[in-house]
C-alpha cells in the first residue's frame, strides 16, 4: 500500500497540475482517476501526441502523483528555464511552460515539445 502524500506534496501536485501545463495542442486528454482533480492527487492519464513518429499512434500513459512530484525535481535541475525553482517549496508558482516541462518528463522522460 502506497502511503497517502504530505500535505507539501499535494500543494506541489496542486501546482502543478494547476498551472494548465497541458494546454498545449499537443496534450490530447488528461484523465483523473478516483475521483481526483488538481487538487486531489490521483493517478491521471495522459494523451499526448507521439513526437517520436510522424502519424504516429498517440502515447498514452497512467502516471501516479510521485511521478509528478519526482518529474518536478527532475525538472528543476534539468530545465534552464526552471533554474532557481526549488521543488520542495510548499509556495511553488509554476507557470504554464513549466508546469508543460514537468508533465512531458513525467509521461515522455524527457522535454521534447516547446
Amino acid at each position: 500500500m502506497t502511503r497517502p502524500l504530505t500535505p507539501g506534496n499535494v500543494e506541489r501536485f496542486s501546482a502543478v497540475m494547476g498551472a494548465c501545463g497541458t494546454m498545449w495542442s499537443w496534450w490530447l486528454d488528461v484523465e483523473y482517476h478516483d475521483g481526483g482533480d488538481f487538487d486531489r492527487p490521483t493517478d491521471i492519464t495522459f494523451t499526448v501526441e507521439n513526437p517520436y513518429l510522424i502519424d504516429g499512434p498517440d502515447i498514452v500513459k497512467r502516471v501516479t502523483p510521485r511521478e509528478i512530484l519526482h518529474a518536478l525535481r527532475t525538472a528543476c535541475e534539468t530545465v534552464p528555464a526552471m533554474e532557481g525553482i526549488d521543488p520542495y517549496d510548499e509556495d511553488l508558482d509554476l507557470d504554464a511552460s513549466t508546469a508543460d516541462c514537468v508533465l512531458q518528463i513525467a509521461v515522455l522522460g524527457e522535454v521534447v515539445y516547446g
